[in-house]
């Protein structure tokens, strides 16, 4: 089931890229017909391979978005969808317009997944209102965050770290909320720099890489617009047993503002 979501995660993903043109498209817009249709014609090793290939090329553009995305994905890399379920799945996402989503989309496939088996896991996933509610209480708003680090240790899908990323780029905005050209580069920095995660599921640990990096999109999609290179480095997402720390992990907790758990 977890692998089944990582799938569809990708596949989302893609198409969030799409939608806001980081990358030419490949799966909306009649990228898989013109796949099947043009394709084999030129490439002989493609005959036979279904949409397997055209998915995986989707994939490599996706990670020179972000580069880690594969390597936190490798315990869900064995699955292949069959093209009857991946020509549906792709039929719902393309009947959505994904260029200016910014919320928390994983963090609802993550509570959709807690429900389905929160009796025998013995997970909950946090409310949106209860999330506000205690980075308000700790002081994680206003402009005095930045310079400051927050870690959730028990972090799921990244609910806490999302909404501490959007209070935190929120300081770099001008009055008419963007981020001008100059900044765009240090409101990256300051967000990779300050958000830590600490989960022992790896199947949550993706889904809060991938969530982070939805909140950051635009700012890409902005650089690229204005020439400048912005590379996206590896979110400090651990899959760890938090009450077992790595030495190499030790500073997170001894250095951070704010703790969750």
């Amino acid at each position: 089931r977890q692998t089944a979501y990582v799938y569809i995660i990708r596949l989302l993903l893609v198409r969030i890229c799409e939608d806001k043109g980081l990358f030419r498209r490949k799966l909306s817009d009649g990228g898989l017909v013109l796949w099947k249709e043009r394709v084999p014609q030129y490439l002989d090793y493609a005959s036979g391979r279904s949409y397997e290939y055209l998915t995986r090329m989707a994939y490599e553009c996706a990670q020179n978005v972000y580069v880690h995305f594969y390597g936190a994905s490798e315990l869900f890399d064995w699955y292949r969808m069959d093209d009857k379920m991946l020509l549906h799945s792709l039929l719902v996402l393309n009947a959505f317009n994904l260029e200016g989503i910014d919320t928390d989309i994983i963090g609802a496939v993550y509570g959709r997944y807690l429900e389905e088996g929160k009796h025998e896991q013995g997970r909950y996933y946090t409310p949106k209102p209860l999330v506000t509610r205690m980075l308000d209480l700790a002081g994680w708003r206003g402009e005095e965050i930045v310079g400051r680090r927050l870690g959730d240790l028990a972090c799921g899908s990244g609910s806490f770290l999302v909404e501490a990323c959007r209070r935190l780029l929120d300081t770099f905005r001008n009055r008419d909320g963007r981020i001008p050209n100059a900044k765009l580069r240090p409101a990256l920095d300051e967000v990779q720099r300050s958000l830590y995660g600490l989960e022992i599921n790896p199947f949550a640990c993706y889904l809060a890489e991938t969530n982070l990096l939805i909140q950051v999109l635009d700012l890409v999609k902005q650089a690229k617009d204005a020439e400048i290179t912005l590379v996206v480095d590896r979110f400090r997402i651990y899959s760890t047993d938090s009450l077992h720390v790595e030495p190499a992990l030790a500073s997170v907790a001894e250095t951070s503002f704010f703790l969750l758990g």
